[in-house]
C-alpha cells in the first residue's frame, strides 16, 4: 500500500491546483488539513464519520439477478484516489467511481445504472476522464442520475454525462466554474522573523512562482488565470456534450457563473429532466429494462401549459409556470433558448 502524503503536502496541493468545488467546502478541507499540518490528529471516531459516505460506495456493485439496477454512490468531495485527501474529506474517489461503474457495465445481471449524487464537487485532476468514461457509455444500458440532494461543480460535470438527470424536489445542483486561490504569507512570516529563499534552476525560471511567501507577479498571476479558463472551457465542453446543447449556452449566466440552482429552477434551464426522488429514478429505470437512453433519447410525459395547453418537444420538459420559483418566472425566454439550442446543437 502506498504511503499517504504528509499533511503539508496535501496542504500545498489544495491551496496551488484548480477546483471544481464550492468555495465554502473548499476552505473547510482546508481548514481540516491546517489542522493535521499543525500536528492535531482525528479521532477515529471523527475519521470514522468522515468515512463514512465512502463506505457506502460499493467497490464493485454487482447484481443478484437478471434485470437489477446498480447504484453507485457520489458522495462528498472528489479526488483523484483514495488517500488521506478522501480521509479527511469523508470524500468519493474518481477512481472508486469508474471502477463500480465499469463492474456495473460489464455485469449481465444489471439492466440499468444510476448514480446518487450528494456532492460539492472537487478536484480537477481525473474529472474529465471519467466524464468521458460515463459519456461513452450511453447507448449500451440506461444511465440515470439523481441530485440527493446536492451536485455542485465537478459532481454535476459527472451527473451532466447520464442520460437522464432526476433532481429530488429539495436538491440543489450545477455550480459550473473553477476557483483556485494563493495565499501571501510575506507579512505572517516577516513577524514571525523568518525569511524565505528560493534557489532555482534554471536561475531566473518559473519554478518558484506562486509560493505563498511573495506576491503574484503579473505574469504568474495572468499564467495561473490561463490553467483556470483551460479548466473551466474542458468543463463546459463536457456539460455541453452531456446535455446536447450548445458550448455557448453552457457559458451564459444562467448556466456558468458559478451559481446553484434549484430543483425546479434547474430543469427550467435545461440543467436536468425531471424533478424526482431516488425511488422515482429507480422506478422509471425498472421499466426501461433493455431500452439504452433517456429523457433526451424519447418523448417525456406531456405537461400542461398555465393555458392549459399540451407543451410539446422540449419544452414539456418545463414545469408549469405557476410551479417554478420566482427566479424563473422572470427567465422564462430562457426556455425558448433553450429549445433553440437543442434543436441546432
Amino acid at each position: 500500500m502506498a504511503e499517504k502524503p504528509p499533511p503539508r503536502r496535501v496542504l500545498r496541493f489544495i491551496q496551488e491546483t484548480p477546483w471544481a468545488i464550492l468555495p465554502s467546502v473548499l476552505r473547510q478541507i482546508e481548514e481540516v488539513v491546517q489542522f493535521r499540518a499543525a500536528g492535531n490528529h482525528l479521532s477515529a471516531e471523527e475519521i470514522a464519520a468522515r468515512l463514512d459516505a465512502v463506505n457506502r460506495a460499493p467497490a464493485s456493485p454487482s447484481a443478484v439477478a437478471p434485470g437489477s439496477i446498480a447504484v453507485i454512490p457520489i458522495a462528498g468531495p472528489l479526488s483523484p484516489k483514495m488517500d488521506l485527501m478522501t480521509e479527511i474529506s469523508g470524500g468519493s474517489s474518481y477512481e472508486s467511481i469508474s471502477t463500480a461503474f465499469i463492474q456495473a457495465m460489464s455485469d449481465p445481471n444489471v439492466s440499468g445504472i444510476l448514480f446518487d449524487v450528494d456532492s460539492p464537487g472537487g478536484s480537477v485532476a481525473m474529472l474529465e476522464e471519467t466524464a468521458d468514461l460515463i459519456f461513452k457509455a450511453r447507448g449500451t444500458k440506461p444511465i440515470f442520475g439523481v441530485v440527493n440532494t446536492f451536485a455542485a461543480s465537478a459532481a454535476y460535470c459527472l451527473l451532466s454525462q447520464v442520460d437522464e438527470i432526476y433532481a429530488s424536489p429539495s436538491s440543489q445542483l450545477a455550480g459550473i466554474g473553477i476557483i483556485t486561490c494563493h495565499d501571501n504569507l510575506a507579512k505572517a512570516a516577516e513577524m514571525a522573523g523568518m525569511e524565505r529563499t528560493y534557489i532555482t534552476a534554471p536561475k531566473g525560471g518559473n519554478k518558484a512562482e506562486g509560493n505563498p511567501y511573495e506576491a503574484l507577479s503579473d505574469d504568474t498571476l495572468t499564467y495561473m488565470q490561463s490553467m483556470v479558463d483551460d479548466y473551466y472551457n474542458v468543463f463546459v465542453a463536457c456539460v455541453a456534450r452531456g446535455r446536447g446543447v450548445k458550448p455557448a449556452l453552457v457559458k451564459t449566466e444562467e448556466w456558468g457563473m458559478g451559481r446553484v440552482y434549484t430543483a425546479r429552477a434547474a430543469v427550467a434551464l435545461g440543467m436536468a429532466d425531471r424533478v424526482g426522488t431516488l425511488q422515482d429514478a429507480i422506478d422509471r429505470l425498472v421499466k426501461r429494462k433493455g431500452r439504452p437512453g433517456g429523457a433526451r433519447a424519447e418523448e417525456l410525459t406531456p405537461r400542461v401549459s398555465a393555458e392549459g395547453g399540451e407543451l410539446q418537444g422540449d419544452e414539456a420538459a418545463v414545469p408549469p409556470i405557476d410551479a417554478v420559483d420566482l427566479l424563473i418566472q422572470t427567465r422564462a425566454k430562457a426556455r425558448l433558448a433553450l429549445a433553440r439550442a437543442r434543436r441546432t446543437a
